[in-house]
């Protein structure tokens, strides 16, 4: 599989499971959530679909889901770290919108995502 075609089917994939983070957290938050809770379960909800997705149709898995897993969620409590603080700090230092702070937060995990999905996650499991 080519790069650019891994790239894309990465970004339809992260694009709806960021649909789902996006849809969870604008719910929560209507519900009174505090934003940073509401991300955070948006994140979790999103992270699920993610990974059979990127596991199967991007990094075209084949092995069992054992090795993938752990790796797996050690990034994404990394994501969710990330997502959670920078959030945090672009709408309480900063006071930026919720949106843009949201599209800034998944903007850099989504780099930071493929970079760990590429090179650690799902490496073996690259045809």
């Amino acid at each position: 599989m080519s790069l650019t075609t891994q790239i894309t089917q990465f970004l339809v994939s992260g694009g709806l499971a960021t649909l789902i983070h996006w849809t969870a957290m604008s719910l929560l938050i209507r519900e009174g959530w505090q934003p940073v809770f509401a991300t955070t379960m948006g994140a979790l909800a999103g992270s699920v679909f993610n990974y059979v997705v990127q596991f199967y149709w991007t990094f075209s898995g084949n092995g069992v889901h054992g090795r993938a897993m752990p790796t797996y969620a050690c990034t994404v409590i990394l994501a969710w770290c990330v997502n959670a603080g920078l959030f945090y700090f672009l709408t309480s230092l900063f006071h930026t919108g919720l949106v843009v702070a949201q599209a800034c937060t998944t903007a850099t995990v989504a780099v930071m995502n493929f970079i760990l999905y590429k090179r650690i996650v799902f490496h073996e499991r690259i045809t």
